[in-house]
């Protein structure tokens, strides 16, 4: 499995910056655009927060990638895929990309794809190095991230009313899943996580899909767009 040197910075607490944003809990927003002429990808990231606007462009040189996003106009995409490890997410009905990637390197914090619709339903895949294979149904991996996915809603100013460990089924294969109930201002939102592993030749990641929904079906209708080999 190969994936581009290319990296993508990723901002810290992503858990807070984007699953809580769609839901009023933060006062940060995101938006990166990508263009290419066929040999260079311009990146252009436009951040504002607490009212101040930050743009950031980055170039990187044009090689083989295994995502399938290109630089078509994001509204018209409807499926992302990564090829080397057999993952694809077809939208739901009513949702739009609004960022995805077509360089991922799993030696780095690399966001795939982020995607939402009109009530600030959103949701994203990131993938995150670690050191050597993890097991993502281990009793120590849930606590750890249900540990700091609480940190990040209580940093936000949100209240996790409950947590609720499942389970997806997509195809033959059983995903973990970590669910919030989340109050805040009187307001309550569903803030989940699907978890996978990814190891190969020495390489090590853990791909983390979180969607945000004020509803557990629109939890479960994101979740259902997800597949993997």
């Amino acid at each position: 499995m190969k994936f581009s040197s290319a990296r993508f910075a990723v901002t810290a607490g992503l858990v807070a910056s984007l699953a809580l944003a769609g839901c009023s809990f933060s006062s940060k927003s995101e938006t990166t655009t990508s263009t290419s002429d066929g040999q260079t990808t311009t990146t252009t990231t436009t951040t504002t927060e607490n009212g101040e606007t930050k743009t950031e462009t980055t170039k990187t040189e044009e090689s083989k990638s295994d995502a399938n996003a290109s630089s078509q106009d994001l509204s018209q995409l409807k499926e992302y895929g990564i090829a080397a490890i057999g993952a694809r997410y077809v939208l739901p009905d009513g949702f739009t990309f609004t960022e995805a990637n077509t360089d991922i390197d799993l030696s780095a914090k690399s966001v795939a794809f982020q995607f939402a619709d009109n009530d600030n339903c959103s949701g994203f895949l990131r993938f995150i190095p670690v050191e050597q294979e993890t097991d993502v149904w281990s009793d120590s991996f849930l606590s750890d991230v249900e540990k700091q996915a609480q940190q990040d809603v209580e940093g936000a100013g949100g209240t996790v009313k409950n947590v609720t460990r499942g389970e997806q089924d997509r195809g033959d294969k059983k995903f973990p899943t970590l669910t919030f109930e989340v109050e805040k201002d009187g307001t309550t939102v569903y803030m989940a996580f699907l978890y996978f592993s990814v190891d190969d030749e020495g390489t090590h990641a853990i791909g983390q899909l979180g969607v945000t929904g004020d509803s557990q079906e629109k939890i479960d209708a994101m979740f259902k767009g997800f597949e993997i080999g």
